[in-house]
This record gives C-alpha cells, structure tokens and sequence, in this order.
C-alpha cells in the first residue's frame, strides 16, 4: 500500500510543525510520524483481529501543484499489510482516518494499481472507492475493498488486449512486426528462402507470428507490471539496437 500524503494537511492533524522543515522531516520526527499512521490505518477481515501494518519506508517527495503552479511537499509513504493467518486479501476493509480525523474536508481516494485476477494491470490505477467523513452520520465508515469478482481467466484476457494495445501504438513495434511479416509468404527449403507457398500456408504463417508477438510481448508486460523481474534500462536499449 502507498500512501501520498500533502505535508499541508498532514500538518494540521500530525501537529509538531512538521513543514517548517520538510527536508530534514523524516530525520527529526520519523518515529513520531512512524506511530501517528500505525495508529490511524487498520485493514481486517474481523475487526476484532485487525491486520499487521508495517511500514517499509518514508521519504519527501517535492511535486508540482496542477491547478496553480507553486510547488508543494508531500510524504510519500510504503506499507505491507499482513493479514491474520487463513484470512483472503481478496476481500478486506480498510479502516482509515489519516489527516481526516482533524481535517473534516480532507479526502483519501483509493485506487488498485495492478491485479491480475481482476485484469487491473494498467498504466492508470482503478479507482476503489473514496474515505471521507459521512457529514449525515457524522463517522468515517471503513472502505470495503472487494476483489472476489476476478477470475485467471479474466487476468490473461487483460493482458493480451494490453500488448495488442502497446503494439498497435508503438510505431516501432509495428515496424519490427512488418519486418517479420514479408517473408511469412516465402517456403522454407534447407534453410532458404523459396517462391510463394501458397494461400493457405501464407495465411497460417501470418497468423502465427502475429499471435506469438502479440503473446510475447503480452507476457513481458505482465512480468513488468506485477514486478517478476526487473532488468537494467540502459544495457536492454544498447542491445535492443544490435540485430540478432
């Protein structure tokens, strides 16, 4: 779980003039800031037996303002949320009042970044729902984060409309699919290019590899999205520029 967190309003219900200083902030008041969100961030299938919340780091991060322009400062926040032994993450709530138990105004928007089962694999998080103060009951009610809709099934299906997507929007790969595509028509015979092979064997031939690049490049992009291996940029540009 990420958090993002604007230092202006986190200040407000944090307290110890935390933007006086933003840079030194994780240095000078970590651990207080450390305790304050454990407090306010309970994730349960049972709330009885809430789930283990651990933070993994903190940093400041400066962004731009869209609306205005000035820049501002924001706590950028990594959580692990272990659930209670046999409990599904599929289906939780989420008990959360960081900032908004103080800031009445202050609004939390949840959004799913990548999961398979439900095809969310994308460059745009899904939005989950919405934590805010229910002004007619006057309580923040707990957001239900359901996932038990999605199927394999449904995953795979995402990721392949995903990669004939990224095809169909790089010119680079479209070319490079060309490349592979105007011999597809030619017999092979001892290794060598022979004459037309026919209607029927064209058409299998573009077929295949048309389905093969769109798999392949639909299996790297999920390995990259969910995270299953991660290679250096610079060296896969260089040899991307070698022909093999």
């Amino acid at each position: 779980m990420e958090l993002q967190l604007p230092l202006s309003e986190l200040e407000l219900a944090f307290g110890h003039e935390a933007a006086r200083n933003p840079e030194t902030l994780m240095e000078s008041l970590g651990p207080q800031l450390k305790e304050y969100l454990l407090a306010h961030i309970h994730p349960y299938v049972t709330k009885a037996n809430p789930w283990l919340v651990e933070i993994a780091d903190m940093k400041m991060d400066k962004g731009i303002q869209a609306a205005s322009g000035p820049p501002y400062w924001e706590v950028i926040v990594h959580l692990i949320l272990h659930p209670q032994p046999g409990e599904t993450t599929r289906k939780f709530k989420l008990d959360y009042d960081v900032i908004m138990h103080q800031v009445i105004n202050h609004v939390a928007f949840v959004s799913i970044r990548n999961d398979w089962e439900t095809g969310y694999a994308v460059k745009q998080p899904v939005e989950a729902g919405v934590i805010r103060w229910d002004t007619k009951d006057n309580v923040i009610y707990p957001l239900e984060i359901n996932l038990e809709k999605g199927s394999w099934w449904k995953g795979f299906a995402s990721m392949l409309n995903l990669g004939k997507q990224h095809i169909a929007e790089g010119t680079d790969h479209l070319l490079f699919l060309l490349v592979l595509l105007l011999p597809a028509t030619l017999s092979v015979n001892s290794k060598r290019w022979g004459n037309f092979g026919g209607a029927k064997y064209s058409i299998m031939r573009l077929l295949k590899i048309t389905a093969a690049f769109t798999a392949g490049h639909s299996i790297t992009l999920l390995v990259g999205a969910l995270g299953w291996l991660r290679l250096p940029v610079q060296p896969v540009e260089i040899l991307m520029q070698f022909p093999f």
